[in-house]
C-alpha cells in the first residue's frame, strides 16, 4: 500500500518553475539542489500542505525527447491536488494573482467542488475539495 506520492515535471528552468509555484500558488520551498560547481537549480521539491511537486532539468540523454515536447498543447502530465478547506479563497489568490485558469470554480457531479491552472510549462493542476 502507498502512503504517499510526488509529482516530478520536467522542465527547462527550475528557477522560473519555483518562482511561479511559490509567488502565483504559494508553494513553500522543501528542498533546492544546483547544478554540480554551478549555481544555476538543477532539482526543486515543493509543498502546499501534504502536497508535493519536484522540478528537474532533463538529463543529457533526454534532452531531444524533451525539446520535441515542451511545446506541446498538452503535455500528458498533470496533477489533483486535494484541499482539506478554503478552496474558494484559493481560488480568488490564484485570480488575482494572474494565474492561468483553464476550468473555474465549479461543483463536479462526483462530489468535488475543482478548479484546473495551467502552469507556464504547460501541465495541468486541478485543485479540488470535497
Amino acid at each position: 500500500m502507498m502512503k504517499s506520492g510526488e509529482a516530478v515535471l520536467v522542465v527547462d528552468s527550475v528557477e522560473d518553475a519555483v518562482k511561479f509555484y511559490t509567488d502565483k500558488l504559494a508553494f513553500d520551498i522543501a528542498d533546492l539542489m544546483t547544478v554540480e560547481g554551478g549555481s544555476a537549480l538543477s532539482y526543486a521539491s515543493l509543498r502546499k500542505g501534504k502536497c508535493f511537486i519536484s522540478f528537474r532539468v532533463p538529463k543529457p540523454d533526454e534532452v531531444v525527447d524533451f525539446s520535441q515536447i515542451k511545446y506541446a498543447p498538452m503535455r500528458g502530465c498533470g496533477m489533483f491536488a486535494v484541499a482539506k478547506k478554503g478552496l474558494e479563497k484559493y481560488y480568488n489568490r490564484c485570480k488575482g494573482k494572474g494565474v492561468t485558469i483553464i476550468e473555474h470554480l465549479a461543483d463536479q457531479p462526483w462530489g468535488y467542488k475543482t478548479f484546473v491552472v495551467k502552469d507556464p510549462f504547460g501541465f495541468k493542476i486541478m485543485f479540488g475539495e470535497m
